[in-house]
């Protein structure tokens, strides 16, 4: 009888075959990867300034939070752990399979990864660092068949009466499109019940950008002076 011990490894690139000539094209056809790379994603992660109180949304967390210093939120299929993350871990074969969604794939690959890890010429690991802080509406924020909300950003964070403010929205778009004739209400009510403003914003400010299933994120609000209201 024989029995074989299968050691839990992390995958190293050092380790792994030189890729062939037609890798780069197999690609485009095949999935591959299995946590190869992420080793490298994280100890770069680790290196950057504040990564002890960084939250990270990776992919194979299985092979990187045992090795992440900072918090580790998960891989959201809606989304919300990837918008509200500091840093945001993409992996090849969950590209390839257009993980957990194209939406939320195309959101990220619009912009520049702060760091890429390749094998040979092939970039397999793509991270992503938010430049904004995004903070989390508490419960479970939906505008109703239209979308869920994953958090806001407000800049100033703590704006003053005449301040101009930037405010951004990001939404989880339902599978259906938006009507023309639809607007939103933006309120900004800080957390002792003091509201600071009331808008309306013009349905063409949705209708132009809005997309079926993928992530919006909306300028419900850009450079608005602010006052409070009722006093």
């Amino acid at each position: 009888m024989t029995v074989n011990i299968l050691a839990g490894i992390v995958p190293n690139f050092t380790k792994a075959a030189k890729p062939g000539p037609g890798f780069a094209g197999a690609v485009k056809q095949v999935p591959v990867g299995r946590g190869e790379g992420l080793e490298q994603a994280v100890a770069w992660i680790n290196s950057q300034p504040g990564s002890r109180w960084a939250t990270i949304s990776p992919y194979y967390r299985s092979v990187t939070n045992p090795y992440l210093w900072g918090e580790s939120l998960g891989f959201s299929e809606i989304g919300k752990s990837q918008v509200l993350a500091d840093y945001v871990v993409f992996y090849i074969t969950q590209t390839q399979r257009q993980l957990p969604f194209p939406g939320l794939v195309e959101h990220f690959q619009k912009q520049t990864p702060a760091y890429v890890v390749k094998h040979g010429d092939t970039p397999y690991v793509w991270i992503y660092k938010r430049k904004l802080p995004v903070i989390k509406l508490e419960g479970e924020a939906e505008i109703i068949g239209r979308a869920w909300i994953a958090g806001y950003s407000l800049t100033p964070i703590d704006p003053d009466p005449g301040d101009e403010v930037d405010f951004v929205l990001y939404l989880m778009t339902a599978d259906q499109a938006l009507p023309e004739n639809e607007d939103f209400r933006v309120s900004l009510v800080g957390p002792d019940g003091t509201a600071y403003g009331d808008w309306t914003s013009s349905p063409t400010l949705f209708m132009d950008d809005w997309q079926i299933n993928a992530v919006f994120r909306n300028p419900a609000l850009n450079r608005q002076p602010i006052e409070f209201i009722g006093g």
